[in-house]
């Protein structure tokens, strides 16, 4: 039986604050030591990010101390900074392709695995993560009248969005462990990325009992299916033309 959310608004936040902080772990060697040297669009897209999830961890809060009129306002906001999290992503498509192309012209590896391919196939396993965060968000706004099912899509969401900030950071992590960067094979990186993502889900989900929620397999599964799905593509010379083609045509 469902855990019910409505009776458990007060601690909701620990399910979104612990995902938080865990991309914020992973996205500070890449982030902050190099602040002054971001574009605008790796700015705004961390910053998007950021305030999307203190959104949800402010969000539970105020319907738990009946402020709902307030809750209600900042929720078309919040669905406004869902927005910007799409799109700001979406203009960093022409960085990956850019190194992309610097790898492919030089012959160079990057961290021990990822070639030219590596970093067009990344960009067709985040347009996967970029529409599955989408639709979270779309059954959250259709469900927007239902409590449970409003608050249990916007949880599952934050899983959907977590993959790339934890990825880098492990790839850093792995990197001491292992030696050096250029011993580092895919499976460094991957399986503990899966393991702390769908694991953190899996906690979540069991703790609601929500085994039978759609969004709760969506949580548990994305992040494993993506690194399937990356490393599949990095085979296929097709999917590198087409994505260089699609995203920087000539």
């Amino acid at each position: 039986m469902s855990l019910a959310i409505s009776k458990n608004l007060t601690s909701l936040y620990r399910w979104t604050l612990l995902p938080f902080l865990v991309m914020q772990i992973g996205i500070f060697p890449d982030y902050w030591p190099f602040f002054r040297e971001q574009d605008w669009g790796v700015h705004i897209h961390y910053w998007t990010a950021s305030l999307w999830f203190i959104f949800l961890i402010i969000q539970p809060i105020l319907i738990a101390k009946k402020n709902v009129a307030l809750h209600r306002t900042m929720g078309i906001f919040g669905f406004m900074i869902a927005g910007g999290v799409i799109f700001s992503a979406i203009s960093l498509y022409t960085n990956d392709i850019k190194t992309a192309l610097f790898l492919e012209e030089t012959g160079q590896v990057f961290g021990g695995f990822l070639e030219a391919r590596s970093f067009t196939s990344i960009l067709v396993v985040e347009t996967m993560l970029i529409a599955a965060f989408a639709y979270t968000i779309v059954k959250s706004i259709l469900n927007r009248n239902n409590i449970e099912e409003h608050a249990w899509w916007l949880l599952c969401s934050s899983y959907t969005i977590m993959l790339p900030t934890v990825g880098r950071g492990m790839f850093y992590v792995s990197a001491f462990f292992v030696g050096s960067e250029s011993d580092l094979r895919p499976w460094h990186v991957d399986v503990p990325s899966s393991v702390v993502i769908s694991g953190l889900a899996l906690l979540m989900v069991g703790k609601f009992h929500k085994w039978r929620h759609p969004a709760s397999w969506i949580a548990i599964l994305i992040t494993p299916i993506a690194y399937i799905l990356w490393y599949q593509l990095t085979q296929i010379d097709a999917v590198h033309e087409f994505v260089k083609e699609l995203v920087l045509p000539n």
